[in-house]
């Protein structure tokens, strides 16, 4: 009797959390962000500028570098808020993918 109890003890657990998976998002519940790094470091960092299509020396900077700082167009300068990595994350059967980072800030 001890054996069934504790089986249903587990079951009623294990349909439980697989029903808070499925209804909490649908609750606007807000999950921890997932953070990604590059799979692979055997390249070198190559910094590379975002540039305007125009090509008129505007290029994509960071304004701070702090969580959800706004991303500005400015001049080209020697900072290294306009300077931006291509960091492999990986593939899958979309392609491949990548997280853009300030080098300045990291993220």
């Amino acid at each position: 009797m001890k054996k069934i109890k504790n089986r249903l003890l587990c079951v009623c657990a294990i349909v439980s959390v697989m029903i808070l998976t499925y209804v909490l998002p649908l609750f606007g519940v807000q999950t921890a962000p997932v953070y990604v790094s590059a799979v692979s470091t055997d390249y070198p960092v190559q910094l590379m500028n975002i540039v305007s299509a125009e090509n008129d020396g505007i290029v994509l900077s960071e304004t701070g570098t702090a969580d959800s700082s706004p991303l500005a167009a400015a001049e080209l300068g020697g900072s290294l808020s306009c300077s931006w990595r291509f960091d492999y994350v990986g593939t899958d059967q979309n392609g491949a993918f990548f997280k853009i980072c300030s080098a300045e800030s990291g993220r």
